[in-house]
């Protein structure tokens, strides 16, 4: 969030029109630390939304398609705070989805630290946008999911325009090289 708050314009610019000009396709990967949409305090809504809005611009100068956020819940909360979460989420997340629209960039919400694939379909679902879609984080399910991947598929399949593959020991979140964890990638393919 700090580099997004002060990032080097030019310099971001002139990478996009190199980028641009070699054909590359650019996706970003949004900030993610302490940021919460669905935040009780007005305070910490507002940063998010700035911080996901100015993270859009910065895509934006890069020519980037696909931006990913993670969706800022935390499963621990209770279970009777999760509806208030997910309203309130989706009065911040809306018009981050629209500026995404008219940047035309499509937002792929990530799955972090969620054991089902639900909240994500909710969000998704209530949004109601082709400009937020999901990207589904294969070692982030290995880890944090209490259902199988097929759940995942079946719930969020139609959803998902990016996937991120990584191994991990089903224990921690490592980011391994292909092999060097325990992820059944032939079923993932």
């Amino acid at each position: 969030t700090a580099w997004v708050r002060n990032f080097p314009y030019d310099d971001v610019k002139t990478m996009g029109e190199l980028l641009e000009a070699e054909g590359v396709g650019v996706s970003v990967h949004g900030p993610l630390f302490d940021l919460n949409p669905g935040s009780q305090d007005k305070i910490i809504r507002d940063y998010t939304k700035f911080s996901f809005m100015r993270a859009l611009n910065i895509s934006s100068l890069l020519n980037a398609k696909i931006v990913v956020f993670h969706l800022g819940f935390n499963p621990l909360i209770p279970s009777d705070y999760r509806k208030i979460w997910l309203e309130t989420s989706l009065k911040t997340f809306r018009p981050v989805v629209n500026h995404a629209k008219r940047l035309g960039i499509t937002i792929a919400v990530e799955n972090m630290f969620l054991s089902t694939p639900y909240m994500v379909q909710h969000v998704i679902e209530e949004i109601d946008s082709p400009h937020m879609q999901v990207c589904l984080d294969v070692g982030h399910v290995n880890v944090y999911s209490t259902v199988p991947l097929e759940e995942w598929m079946d719930v969020l399949g139609g959803y998902i325009v990016k996937i991120h593959i990584n191994d991990n020991d089903n224990v921690n979140d490592l980011h391994l090289p292909f092999g060097e964890g325990n992820i059944d990638f032939e079923k993932i393919y």
